[in-house]
């Protein structure tokens, strides 16, 4: 399978049909899970969630020069929510657009794997 390095991820090399498919079909859908008991769900998701979450955070934190990611991991270590808001606002962080790479990126990686096993 070919890869694009985009960042701190590996993006698998789909067609744009597949990426869009990808994006609007449910994650356990993708993983053949539909079925599977809500609560199981549930655990599922929030593993999925902070998976994208640290992965967030990674490339976040990457991207600031040595001052800067010192200066979020005190305030992310602190859990200062506004002050963490201002500081990725001050850095023209967009960290809605890196939530939905990352989240779609996952999916894309987490689809191949489906398609291979």
């Amino acid at each position: 399978m070919q890869t694009q390095n985009n960042g701190n991820s590996q993006i698998p090399l789909l067609s744009i049909d597949d990426y869009a498919q990808i994006i609007d079909t449910d994650i356990f859908e993708l993983l053949g899970l539909e079925n599977m008991p809500e609560d199981k769900k549930a655990d599922i998701a929030e593993k999925i969630g902070e998976t994208v979450i640290s992965r967030v955070l990674a490339n976040v934190l990457e991207s600031l020069e040595g001052d800067k990611a010192a200066e979020l991991k005190f305030l992310l270590e602190e859990n200062n929510i506004e002050a963490i808001k201002q500081f990725l606002n001050e850095n023209n962080i967009d960290l809605k657009e890196i939530v939905v790479k990352e989240a779609v990126v996952l999916k894309a990686q987490i689809a191949t794997f489906m398609t291979q096993s």
